[in-house]
């Protein structure tokens, strides 16, 4: 999917949640299994997060710069899951 889409755009922007312990994991699940179940009992939910540092090793595998990334966190009672916010542009692009 990341690849389709460099191939009809210079820069791309993904912005996932990401965790950095365990708590934080099953925080992140936790609230993904209840968002997903209040929009349909019949949405998959597959539970796939990554650690920033998992995203960094997709996108350097794919030859993917990260021009700039944010930590977003929009949930102010836990801070649970961090969002990250990654600009992205491939390498061989000008």
């Amino acid at each position: 999917m990341i690849k389709e889409m460099f191939r009809v755009s210079k820069k791309v922007i993904i912005i996932e949640d990401v965790y950095t312990n365990y708590l934080e994991k099953a925080i992140t699940f936790l609230k993904d299994w209840c968002y997903n179940r209040l929009e349909s009992f019949s949405t998959p939910i597959p539970l796939n997060f990554c650690t920033d540092s998992q995203w960094e090793s997709l996108f350097n595998s794919l030859d993917i710069n990260v021009l700039d990334k944010l930590v977003i966190s929009r949930f102010l009672i836990t801070r649970a899951p961090r969002q990250m916010g990654y600009l992205l542009c491939v390498s061989d692009r000008k």
